[in-house]
């Protein structure tokens, strides 16, 4: 049967191109280096290879992210040691200043180290990382701190967020790499030592002429406390004070003008069981006669310590120091008298209920008694207390350069500042300290200093731990990008000894099939007559 030329020529030209596109994708397999390259070429091989593209681009960009990480703890690291290096100068400052003869000029130029020491604090606590503020939590493009007056700063406002700035690093885990600045250059707690850990008060539980006139202390065990545990701890040491019983007191005040302060409780030995010790003003020789002495030996005395028309020291024991201290809202004339009483405190004492609360929106503590039994005056003795030196007042927030009286209900016993506990209020209150010659302060700040050394100390133990985390993930992300390509090749990747050897196979069968074809397609009509 004969074959139509037509038919044998579209055969022929089918065949040929089955050929070629053998070749093709051969060619294309070796030239590209994959052996999938369409969706056609493998279809069951196309979605893994999809999702292996996937986690590769991923675990790239968490490699990305955690080199950046890796650049802000290393920022941050070195900021805060260097902070800490600074605390450590101030330290030393401040104790060159206790030791020795120290001069008025000395203090001054101790005051303007501090000052160099808190501006070169401010810089490192608006520490940049490629343009990009590492203490501003996720504001990372606002500046962290400014002082308030940049001649005369009392204060450092922090204006960055309150969120920590953080990375990816897996698609559910995240590190924290930016700080906020209040967690870093606010302290959180406070250290109680023999610097601030008495708080001294009056109760006036009648008013009129029945002033009740000693001072009562709480005193605030050693250790670190959060705002919170202070007001708490504080709330308790005053209510139980209140109650203790027993303890001598001055009692029967028959001036209300006359304020009497403590200053030794021990020495308060002989009680006058309801006889009335009296004080005489005389002008002439600017001295005070003391009548009625309840049995002190040697005699309750004046002579040997300071007296005039405004005050008088008062000693019970015999040992030259003050016992007690009377003072006076205005001097006093000639002939003035007033009288007191000496008597252990009834049982239970006046019983008064305190309560001290922290606000954590205000910033500011407020104490007051809870109204039973009620007082008519309650007195903060911030300065004229037998403990002022050691007062934990300045460090919750009131302005401890004064006494603060008022009513009872506590509504004038707030905090006068926010409560700020970290190296740049420490170091704002030192210079102050040093401007004044105040060694009683620049005590208080060396341990002050000691709290905010070891905090930052202890912020720069997490970025080290996290740094440590930023390890482990970048080795296991290295492990996982390997294991990922590993199997992507083997998915995708064409055996290339295998392909090239197709590739011949494949180019000779062309060669063959064009031959073939040409000699088929040259034939003419004649061929078949």
């Amino acid at each position: 049967m004969r074959v139509a030329s037509n038919t044998l020529y579209n055969l022929s030209t089918s065949r040929l191109n089955r050929v070629k596109y053998d070749l093709l994708e051969t060619n294309t397999r070796v030239a590209t280096g994959r052996k999938v390259n369409t969706l056609s070429d493998d279809p069951v091989s196309v979605a893994p290879i999809l999702n292996l593209k996937s986690s590769i681009a991923s675990v790239e960009q968490y490699t990305v992210n955690i080199a950046t990480g890796r650049q802000w703890l290393e920022g941050g690291e070195t900021a805060l040691s260097s902070v800490k290096d600074l605390i450590t100068e101030a330290k030393v400052t401040s104790i060159s200043m206790l030791n020795g003869i120290v001069t008025t000029e000395d203090y001054t130029s101790g005051a303007r180290v501090i000052e160099g020491i808190r501006e070169h604090l401010l810089t490192l606590a608006n520490t940049q990382v490629n343009g990009q503020y590492i203490f501003s939590g996720t504001k990372t493009n606002i500046r962290s701190f400014d002082p308030d007056d940049p001649d005369n700063p009392s204060k450092m406002i922090y204006q960055g967020g309150d969120n920590m700035f953080g990375i990816k690093m897996a698609e559910i885990s995240k590190i924290d790499v930016g700080y906020s600045g209040n967690d870093v250059f606010q302290t959180p707690y406070i250290i109680i030592d023999e610097t601030n850990n008495k708080i001294d008060f009056r109760e006036d539980p009648t008013g009129g002429a029945l002033e009740y006139g000693a001072e009562l202390t709480a005193e605030i065990p050693v250790g670190k406390y959060s705002p919170q545990e202070l007001a708490v701890t504080l709330e308790s040491l005053m209510t139980a004070r209140s109650a203790a019983a027993g303890q001598p007191e001055i009692l029967n005040v028959s001036q209300n003008d006359a304020k009497f302060v403590v200053n030794n409780y021990s020495a308060l030995t002989v009680p006058t069981g309801g006889a009335r010790i009296d004080l005489t003003y005389t002008a002439a020789t600017n001295s005070w006669a003391i009548l009625n002495d309840p049995g002190y030996v040697p005699l309750i005395s004046y002579n040997t310590l300071t007296g005039d028309a405004s005050s008088l020291n008062l000693d019970f024991s015999g040992d030259s120091e003050t016992d007690v201290t009377v003072t006076f809202d205005n001097p006093v004339p000639d002939g003035y008298t007033v009288s007191f009483d000496i008597s252990a405190a009834a049982a239970g004492g006046n019983d008064v209920d305190y309560s001290v609360n922290y606000n954590e929106g205000t910033k500011k503590f407020t104490i007051m008694e809870r109204g039973v039994p009620a007082l008519d005056n309650l007195e903060l003795m911030w300065a004229t207390g037998s403990n002022s030196a050691a007062s934990i007042g300045m460090d919750m927030g009131f302005d401890a350069s004064s006494d603060l009286t008022g009513p009872a209900d506590g509504v004038t016993h707030a905090s006068d500042d926010e409560v700020e506990w970290g190296v740049f209020r420490t170091l704002i209150e030192l210079q102050g300290f040093l401007e004044q010659g105040n060694a009683d302060g620049i005590n208080r700040s060396i341990a002050r200093l000691s709290a905010d050394f070891d905090y930052i100390g202890s912020i720069v133990s997490q970025i080290g731990i996290k740094g440590n985390r930023l390890d482990v993930r970048d080795n296991i992300i290295y492990d996982l990008n390997i294991s990922y390509q590993t199997t992507k090749m083997r998915l995708e990747d064409a055996d290339m000894i295998t392909e090239i050897t197709k590739l011949d196979q494949k180019q000779f069968a062309y060669n063959a099939a064009m031959s073939a074809t040409a000699k088929i397609i040259n034939m003419s009509l004649l061929d078949y007559l």
